[in-house]
């Protein structure tokens, strides 16, 4: 898939200088530069980028902004911030960002960044597939599709699966699900949980890389470290 991007930042040179380096890999086209806030969403809005390299101190509107302002939208492009203030990295990614360059940027460090914004959109382009589960309720089979399902949490040898207001006990490992509904969008955030993308409003990280992610429903849930990949 292409990454059509969008280069915004204040300083002319610092947005030249990018772009340059950017327009070296094949399958990356830049289509469009803003210097400040406002400009960058008037830019977005017209073109349609799937990934917008960010700065985050602009005049008008800062980069922070923009991306929340963003994450409102239906499609909104995968965002990457790029700055020369390493303090701002926690608050960039609760928003969430996908990565978080720091000025001066490495070759390496660009390719290592557009490595994961291809990962990123070839699952994004991934199709979910419809998959249901069977749960024997007394003398009855109860059907829960993939699309209803919030998220998953392990108890013991068997399961709770929340779906919107109702929660099912099931008797299969959180193992066999993760593997099931793979390619439905649901993923795993923890060695005793599964979460729909869908679902997840909010992500906020700690020092030691594990943290939290907040449901549109208000839940809250731990994730660690070695699933965060799952939900970036």
């Amino acid at each position: 898939m292409k990454i059509r991007a969008i280069v915004a930042d204040d300083e002319r040179l610092a947005r030249q200088g990018l772009i340059l380096r950017l327009s070296k890999f094949h399958d990356v086209e830049v289509i469009g530069e803003a210097s400040d806030g406002k400009s960058v969403m008037h830019t977005i809005n017209r073109l349609n980028p799937n990934v917008v390299f960010l700065d985050i101190e602009m005049p008008g509107m800062i980069g922070t902004e923009v991306a929340k302002s963003l994450s409102k939208n239906a499609s909104p492009p995968l965002i990457i911030f790029v700055t020369a203030y390493m303090q701002y990295a926690a608050g960039a990614f609760e928003i969430p960002a996908l990565d978080y360059l720091l000025k001066p940027v490495s070759e390496v460090r660009i390719q290592h960044c557009l490595e994961r914004i291809r990962n990123t959109l070839a699952h994004l382009q991934m199709p979910e597939l419809e998959v249901t589960i069977t749960i024997k309720n007394g003398d009855e089979n109860m059907i829960i599709h993939a699309s209803e399902i919030e998220y998953i949490e392990a108890a013991g040898d068997f399961t709770v699966i929340n779906a919107g207001v109702d929660s099912y006990v099931h008797n299969a490992t959180l193992k066999s699900l993760a593997n099931l509904l793979s390619k439905s969008g649901i993923v795993q955030i923890h060695r005793s949980t599964l979460v729909a993308r869908k679902h997840i409003e909010k992500i906020t990280n700690s020092k030691n890389g594990d943290g939290k992610v907040t449901l549109r429903s208000g839940a809250t849930m731990k994730y660690s470290r070695s699933f965060k990949k799952n939900i970036l």
